[in-house]
């Protein structure tokens, strides 16, 4: 019998560790800021144990364990959290994802590049997770919010302003109306300066800006002020430009409208604000 508080000290300690091959308690890492939001809207947050650094809302995701950077992962310490599951972007991530398999690790790869495609991400993860009810029901309160803010449109009796959207500046680039964001633009009621564009994101000719005359400037990156836009040649003579209808990210947060995450929403009306009042 004197053995007994030994035995029940082991057992005890043993339960206290990681169980690595317990499929049953998933153990999510996530590389790419999109999917986190997505599963912490899916309440499937509280299996994630990892993130990259740009992993920056909710604000939980700053206790996590950071496994690098979106384009730059740290393999060893994404091992020694021993994933169930790790959930990648495509597009640059996609050697990653292949280095991961060969380490015999589940990936799983999503890039919602438009609306449709993060109702498809969502309904996806939502599987995954087995949260598939609140999978279903958000992307049912997306809908129901998009439909309210396109009515609102439908009641407006003044044109569309033209938008241009600068995504970088050295070199200038914005988007197309097929990338997400260009959706986004036409959502909130306006009309994107540029239709097409070799990629949704691309480089433009800056004499193009100028000739295209948008109404609304939105800048979606630091650093550029009016001043900065002022000294651009040609460019005071922007409709935008003249009548301060700039928008930095001090005005609109570039989440909302850069990552295709049920925020989007928000970056929407936002938007919107910014087209009419």
């Amino acid at each position: 019998m004197k053995f007994f508080p030994i035995i029940i000290l082991l057992f005890i300690l043993a339960s206290c560790m990681p169980q690595t091959t317990d499929t049953s308690c998933p153990r999510y890492i996530v590389t790419s800021p999109e999917l986190a939001e997505i599963l912490y809207e899916l309440g499937a947050s509280d299996g994630i144990v990892g993130v990259t650094a740009e992993c920056s809302w909710p604000a939980r995701f700053d206790s996590l364990t950071k496994v690098g950077t979106f384009g730059s992962i740290d393999i060893e310490t994404l091992m020694s959290l021993h994933p169930t599951h790790v959930f990648t972007s495509k597009l640059e991530q996609q050697a990653l994802g292949a280095e991961l398999q060969k380490l015999g690790i589940p990936v799983y790869a999503f890039y919602p590049s438009t609306l449709r495609g993060l109702y498809e991400v969502i309904d996806s993860l939502a599987i995954l997770t087995q949260h598939q009810q609140q999978g279903h029901q958000l992307v049912g309160r997306m809908q129901s919010a998009i439909d309210s803010l396109q009515h609102l449109n439908d009641l407006r009796s003044s044109p569309k302003p033209r938008v241009y959207v600068e995504i970088y500046g050295n070199p200038v680039m914005s988007v197309s109306d097929e990338s997400f964001v260009g959706q986004l633009i036409d959502l909130a009621g306006g009309e994107n300066i540029f239709e097409t564009l070799p990629r949704d994101y691309s480089r433009v000719n800056p004499e193009k800006v100028v000739a295209a005359a948008p109404d609304v400037m939105i800048i979606t990156y630091p650093g550029v002020t009016v001043a900065s836009i002022l000294e651009r040649k040609g460019w005071g003579n922007i409709p935008a430009v003249k009548q301060k209808r700039i928008f930095t990210i001090d005005d609109i947060n570039p989440d909302l409208i850069l990552r295709a995450t049920p925020r989007c929403i928000s970056g929407i009306k936002m938007l919107q604000r910014a087209f009419y009042e």
